[in-house]
């Protein structure tokens, strides 16, 4: 029996299989290297070339954003100075292959957790092809993918083994999640699982409590749970965390839970992960085994991930339990294959035409010819933007000229997002807004800007246009200069004169102004 089974170990076709985890892996690689069109992207490099130029962590008030009223703080600023780094010496597109560099770690480390937890190769490749359709809408290199990373690592290696720890040991992973807390804030709850894992060690040795079951977990939760705190903020992490939630799930789609109908109308194949993810857990209850995870532990993923739709690498931890307790039966191995070929056909296709394109940074997402107006012309006074725009201007106009908002929403606060809501769409009572920050230039998509009633043609006068933004000038204190900065900027480059005139006029409703109105500054340049 024994040759028989070192026999099936060694075969040709075990040996095939030990691939499939890494064929597995071959759709996340392709998504990792899309163009970049998170908006986030390059507002994180922005704030990492900062602090990497400058020797220090972001200040307040902040250099970048001139709305900044001191609500933020930098709780990723390491994860940042690499993103910063890497994209200083190699330009945004150099952020793809860090990007790579850092899905091909989280799919190593998730392959390893499940291995050590008991899953075949088949079973590891179905979960890590599903574990890559949700995380798929989320995947750009920005720190919360360093926290997939770390997450991975110091819950599926380091809490999840099996082994006692040592102090030498204990102080490693301590060392682990202290960095995990100062690239991403989901590190605040690596104590929580650690808590869940003396809970379940309480659990098993009820019938003796006198005992020293205690002594691992809790040790487990001190390295953890003072790791977490090592970082700039303290103790005070925890309620950033829960302030940023609470703010940004109120203005923004991407902070709401993953389980919503337009998540599951786009991606469809989520539902199939949540089913294993809750078997998983119902194993878990049904069959509990000592330490961590446990059953306490996998409600928490699941229910982590279902509220935090970026966090969905917690569902890794239900998976660990289905390693360890799933039949080890050659059934896996074709619903293995069939699921790395089905990802691969669904998938890598278009991703590799995507990856492929140049250049890497996609004009879809971001104002790049109107960037390059607005770095060529100088202009002067404060800038507003559309904030998913932010972190591109500020790439590129740093440190020349500060942005209005650039994806980070607790700097200046809920309010102030709400009024630069107001200004894009010209709200009732938006004209007090101009005065009220002291706006100069004024960039907008330019499908938005046609769809709205336009700007005072008396106080506004077109700049640029493309397909992608428009750029007003406001009068202010440098209006005189700006003019005159655009009236140069189109004669040192005559060809693009056209992108200072209206593409064509739009009518208006009787007694109202068309956006098209709103004059052109070249009109009025000397000859």
């Amino acid at each position: 029996m024994a040759d028989n089974a070192d026999r099936a170990q060694f075969s040709p076709l075990s040996r095939l299989d030990a691939v499939l985890p890494w064929l597995a892996a071959v759709p996340l690689c392709a998504l990792s290297l899309q163009p970049i069109a998170d908006s986030d992207v390059p507002m994180h490099a922005a704030v990492g070339r900062w602090m990497v130029q400058h020797g220090a962590i972001l200040p307040t008030p902040d250099p970048l954003v001139w709305t900044d009223q001191g609500g933020d703080a930098p709780h990723e600023w390491l994860a940042q100075i690499a993103i910063g780094a890497v994209a200083n010496l190699g330009g945004l597109g150099s952020l793809r292959w860090l990007l790579l560099a850092v899905v091909v770690a989280c799919a190593a480390v998730l392959v390893r957790s499940l291995r050590r937890a008991g899953a075949e190769p088949a079973q590891v490749a179905a979960l890590l092809v599903g574990w890559t359709a949700a995380i798929a809408p989320h995947v750009a290199m920005r720190p919360h993918v360093l926290g997939w990373l770390m997450a991975l690592t110091v819950l599926g290696l380091g809490l999840a083994d099996p082994r006692p720890w040592s102090t030498g040991r204990a102080i490693g992973w301590g060392l682990a999640t202290a960095l995990w807390a100062n690239l991403h804030s989901s590190a605040v709850a690596a104590p929580l699982y650690a808590a869940f894992g003396l809970v379940d060690a309480g659990w098993h040795a009820r019938a003796d409590l006198r005992g020293d079951w205690w002594r691992q977990p809790l040790l487990r939760l001190l390295a953890v749970g003072v790791g977490a705190l090592c970082q700039p903020m303290g103790p005070g992490i925890v309620g950033y965390v829960l302030r940023s939630q609470a703010i940004n799930g109120r203005l923004s789609d991407e902070w709401q839970g993953l389980l919503r109908p337009d998540v599951l109308q786009t991606h469809p194949e989520i539902l199939g992960l949540w089913a294993v993810a809750l078997a998983a857990a119902a194993l878990a209850m049904r069959s509990p085994s000592p330490g961590f995870p446990g059953p306490a532990a996998a409600g928490l993923a699941v229910l982590h991930a279902a509220l935090t739709r970026r966090m969905t690498v917690f569902l890794f931890v239900p998976a660990l339990l289905a390693g360890g307790h799933w039949p080890h039966w050659r059934g896996w191995r074709p619903i293995g294959w069939a699921a790395v070929a089905l990802s691969c056909l669904l998938w890598l296709p278009g991703l590799t035409e995507r990856a492929r394109s140049r250049p890497a940074v996609s004009g879809g997402a971001f104002p790049v010819k109107a960037a390059a107006f607005l770095a060529h012309s100088e202009l002067e006074g404060r800038l507003f933007n559309p904030d998913p725009w932010g972190g591109y201007l500020s790439w590129q106009l740093a440190p020349r000229q500060q942005v209005f908002l650039d994806g980070r929403w607790l700097l200046a606060g809920e309010q102030v997002v709400r009024d630069g809501l107001a200004l894009q769409i010209r709200q009732p009572g938006h004209a007090a807004l101009w005065d009220r920050y002291g706006i100069e230039v004024f960039v907008q998509r330019t499908a938005d800007y046609l769809q709205v009633p336009p700007p005072d043609p008396i106080q506004f006068a077109l700049a640029w246009r493309d397909g992608q933004a428009v750029v007003l000038l406001r009068k202010g204190p440098h209006h005189a200069d700006n003019v005159a900065k655009v009236c140069a900027f189109y004669r040192r480059l005559p060809t693009l004169a056209a992108n200072g005139r209206w593409a064509g006029k739009l009518q208006a409703p009787p007694g109202q102004s068309s956006p098209t109105d709103v004059p052109e500054v070249i009109a009025g340049c000397p000859e």
